[in-house]
């Protein structure tokens, strides 16, 4: 068994990452992107009005997937929101 990991090629597949403002979402966010895919960042925390004033938003995640070579969409999600 190998200890590393190679990324799959998920060009011209889309993801929809839940809670990737921080944490695992974000992690996962990432990878896939990195491994091709475009990736739905969906999160409560957008900049400038973050969740209970933690750090991270949807968008700084997009940041870093585009800047790893992944492309994005963040999608803001609203408690009371009827989308």
């Amino acid at each position: 068994m190998s200890d590393t990991f190679n990324n799959p090629n998920l060009k011209g597949k889309v993801a929809v990452v839940t809670g990737a403002s921080r944490g695992a979402g974000r992690g996962i966010a990432l990878v896939l992107g990195e491994a091709g895919a475009t990736v739905y960042i969906t999160g409560r925390s957008v900049r400038g009005s973050t969740t209970e004033d933690l750090p991270g938003s949807i968008e700084e995640t997009a940041e870093v997937v585009t800047a790893r070579g992944g492309l994005w969409n963040p999608c803001a999600l609203r408690p009371h929101c009827r989308c």
